[in-house]
């Protein structure tokens, strides 16, 4: 009931800023119980990465480059794997089919993304 009263008595912008403040009041209240159910260390294991390129070349040096780079930084092996062929579709579409959880990346140039889409039916991957 008091409540009420003092929205009442405010302005627009009164009113506006009790609204913002209880709104972030609200969602900083419920953010912590969605942040347990997250895995707490990312990564915990070795990550996958997936060059859809044929061995020595130029996407081959540039993503062993990457990889180690990646490897440096989170501190655990990322695995590069060559997956060649249909010009880079059979690596991408792998990946594509891959649990999404962060531990399989594709390290690519924008070919398979490219072309890809608009030769190759969603049906067919």
């Amino acid at each position: 009931m008091i409540i009420i009263k003092i929205i009442n008595r405010m302005n627009r912008f009164e009113f506006l800023s009790f609204f913002a403040l209880g709104s972030f009041l609200i969602v900083w209240l419920c953010a912590p119980p969605l942040t347990w159910s997250q895995e707490k260390e990312y990564p915990n294991k070795p990550i996958k990465a997936i060059s859809p390129h044929e061995p020595g070349g130029y996407d081959d040096l540039a993503g062993r480059v990457i990889a180690d780079y990646i490897a440096q930084e989170l501190k655990v092996p990322v695995i590069l794997e060559n997956k060649g062929g249909a010009s880079g579709l059979i690596g991408a579409n792998e990946v594509l089919k891959a649990k999404p959880d962060g531990y399989t990346i594709l390290i690519s140039g924008d070919g398979p993304y490219s072309y890809g889409s608009t030769t190759i039916s969603e049906s067919s991957l």
